[in-house]
């Protein structure tokens, strides 16, 4: 297997940009990073932790802001993408030997999931696509999908419109879930924007191939209830709710991504993305 080189690595925040390359495109030094990201098709947030080492004075100061808004993006100089959005949890500043180091925890859609309320009192008839993009936007995150969702009655089971009025009260993330429900859908967040899904249902867009040739690293393994285990050269585009066309020695097949995990180390050998699937 070919294995892809000069690996690509960029983190945006909202006070500056570190870069493995310049704005024409030559490589220059790059600050030690690590990351370790987890996204998953469940309701609660999606997290990530990320080290740097010797940031500036001023830069280690703007990241013990919590609520800054941190984007992640790796990959290869052939293609790059974003593999976290998410904004500050928790910030911690260390110093070993000559070297400072800032380890931040970020949470995708965390306090929104957390602290969001809603209170609507709706009279006569509502169509449940407009109750559903109402309880949505007291959570304060792009509402991803769910115009498409509504618009195209994607749904598996459908509750078109409620008859008579209704009080929703409570906190946003679970009337959210009860809503969805109603309609045969379910929602997670995904770098801060929510994507709904029928059971079962993959997001838009092709399948990625994942073999010898094209990323795979080891052999799938299959753990309880048909899981799939499988790891790959770290691969943005694979995300929860994905289908991956998967072809190895043993096990081959289309499978839907449930959870995944991008790990890198700048200066280490650590760069890939390990998930888990099931049967599409």
């Amino acid at each position: 297997m070919t294995r892809l080189l000069n690996r690509d690595v960029r983190i945006i925040t909202d006070a500056f940009t570190i870069d493995a390359r310049t704005a024409a495109g030559e490589r220059q030094p790059l600050l030690k990073l690590t990351f370790d990201v987890t996204k998953t098709l469940d309701r609660s947030a999606n997290t990530a932790s990320l080290s740097i080492w010797n940031l500036s004075e001023n830069s280690r100061s703007w990241l013990q802001e919590k609520g800054l808004e941190v984007s992640i993006e790796a990959g290869y100089v052939e293609e790059r993408n974003q593999i976290f959005k998410g904004d500050i949890a928790n910030a911690t500043i260390t110093r070993e030997a000559v070297d400072w180091i800032v380890a931040l925890e970020l949470g995708d859609g965390t306090a929104a999931l957390q602290s969001s309320r809603v209170n609507l009192s709706l009279r006569g008839p509502q169509k449940m696509g407009a109750v559903l993009q109402k309880v949505a936007e007291t959570l304060g995150l792009d509402t991803g999908n769910l115009k498409e969702k509504v618009a195209s009655d994607g749904a598996r089971s459908v509750l078109k419109e409620l008859i008579n009025s209704i009080v929703l009260s409570g906190k946003s993330a679970d009337v959210l879930e009860d809503v969805a429900a109603a309609m045969g859908l379910s929602y997670s967040v995904q770098d801060k924007g929510l994507l709904f899904r029928a059971p079962g249902e993959a997001v838009s867009g092709p399948a990625i191939e994942l073999n010898d040739s094209k990323g795979l690293l080891g052999s799938p393994e299959v753990g309880e209830k048909g899981i799939v285990s499988a790891r790959s050269l770290l691969n943005g585009r694979i995300k929860p709710g994905v289908l991956i066309d998967l072809e190895s020695l043993l096990i081959s097949g289309q499978y839907l991504v449930q959870k995944v995990k991008h790990v890198g180390d700048t200066w280490g050998a650590q760069w890939e993305t390990e998930m888990e699937m099931a049967e599409a």
